[in-house]
């Protein structure tokens, strides 16, 4: 997707991700660590940073234990955790399936308009198994019941309360209340269990950080916002990567704590004098948050790591998973570049594709996962990336104590909402181009 933005650089917050240790482990091997400090000009302009090498050991003195049969090696850092997992704990007959057909589907091509989805980009399912839909196409919160049934809406089009103009968010807080962001007027809106109207706020940086935009929810409803990028014409074409600072907004809408400085996602960039095209780069880095209880996960695809934060920004643990990133070939290239020709609708679309094509610079090697999941459980769900081709989406599970248990697939095309503790709820599009929103079952050797 090609976004277009214009505004002013970001504010900038330093934040080191990895603890320093110097000690009598000096014989272990190290890694190299960055840390990058950023100034800013008169103008207020973000400087490239000046990077600080420092070596940071991969191990503590506190010795090492495995776990089961050389599953994972846990140790301890500077009281950082560190999981480093190198097998899987399930065997066979304990993996957890999600069942083939849906238990519960939501969209049709004819008929009750109700049950016609536009830009469903997200959904929730309430205590009592109903399912909360955000139908952006309509500018509505869709109530439905535990088998599907249409029961009521809320919310129109429009910047009064409890209407929507561009909503991009839908979350739960609180046991069954939602809350909503929208991106136009920078504005959440709370709605009861029933669907009525709550209250709603503006969003404030209180001169911080710019262009924050929602990530997840906490459970007293306070955010986890993500600080964004501006482009404006005549900045340099080709690849772009900064950092990005999260912060968590208070139920109020200003900003309570700020968790860090992150690496952000990579843009690939067109721009001359007049204009600038920007979308995400193929193949490229793109970070990823998630949410439990008063634990936050980020991660940014470099290698297989995942972080845990408190909400004040300090590491608490790092889940890792021995892989090497795999490499991007000619092959895959082509593959990808004949997919996007094909899929262009148009001839102007087709020539636009193209000449993003051409320009375009591919990593090397691809991210080491594509996102992440948090279940009701704190299970961890890392998705495994996808290679031009690979279409069964693989889901690699981490338990609540970082090790790794096993690989979960899910239906061709289904994106992931939420996972419970015998379902999945998701997103997907069929062959009729017909969205759907609905219910799987995830069946585990208890239940089965």
């Amino acid at each position: 997707m090609i976004r277009f933005a214009v505004g002013r650089p970001i504010a900038t917050h330093t934040h080191s991700t990895h603890p320093m240790k110097t000690d009598a482990c000096a014989a272990r091997k190290p890694a190299i660590l960055v840390h990058a400090f950023f100034r800013r000009t008169k103008q207020n302009r973000i400087v490239v940073p000046v990077m600080l090498l420092h070596v940071a050991f991969a191990a503590a003195c506190g010795g090492e234990t495995k776990a089961g049969a050389g599953a994972a090696v846990v140790r301890d850092s500077a009281g950082i955790q560190i999981v480093e997992n190198v097998s899987a704990k399930w065997k066979e007959n304990d993996a957890w399936k999600v069942g083939d057909t849906a238990t519960v589907d939501i969209g049709e091509a004819e008929g009750d308009t109700n049950y016609q989805l536009f830009r469903a980009f997200g959904a929730v399912r309430l205590s009592d198994g109903r399912i909360v839909v955000a139908n952006a196409g309509t500018h509505q919160l869709r109530f439905y019941d535990r088998d599907g049934g249409y029961l009521l809406s809320s919310g129109r089009k429009g910047g009064g309360p409890g209407e929507f103009e561009n909503f991009v968010l839908l979350g739960r807080f609180g046991g069954d209340s939602l809350l909503t962001f929208d991106y136009n007027s920078s504005r959440v809106s709370v709605f009861a269990p029933d669907g009525k109207f709550a209250r709603s706020f503006a969003v404030s940086s209180g001169g911080g950080p710019a262009f924050l935009s929602p990530q997840a929810i906490f459970p007293d409803g306070s955010l986890l916002m993500q600080s964004g990028r501006s482009f404006i014409p005549g900045i340099r074409s080709g690849i772009h990567r900064d950092s990005t600072l999260l912060v968590i907004l208070a139920p109020g809408g200003v900003v309570r704590d700020t968790v860090g400085n992150f690496p952000g996602s990579e843009s690939f960039v067109v721009s001359d004098a007049q204009s600038v095209s920007v979308t995400s780069r193929t193949f490229g880095r793109t970070t990823a948050t998630e949410i439990h209880g008063d634990r936050i996960y980020f991660g940014s695809g470099d290698s297989y790591e995942i972080g845990v934060y408190t909400p004040g920004g300090a590491l608490k643990q790092l889940v890792r998973k021995r892989y090497n990133n795999l490499n991007v070939t000619a092959e895959d290239i082509d593959q990808f570049e004949r997919k996007q020709l094909e899929s262009a609708t148009n001839e102007n679309w087709k020539r636009v594709t193209r000449s993003f094509i051409e320009k375009m610079e591919y990593p090397k090697t691809f991210p080491a996962y594509s996102g992440i999941l948090v279940d009701v459980a704190g299970n961890l769900w890392v998705r495994e990336y996808a290679k031009p081709g690979d279409e069964q989406p693989l889901w690699t599970v981490f338990g609540a104590d970082g090790r790794m248990l096993g690989s979960v697939t899910t239906p061709k095309g289904l994106r992931l909402l939420e996972v419970g503790a015998d379902f999945i709820l998701g997103r997907w599009t069929d062959d009729a181009d017909i969205e759907h929103v609905g219910l799987f079952p995830l069946l585990k050797p208890a239940s089965r």
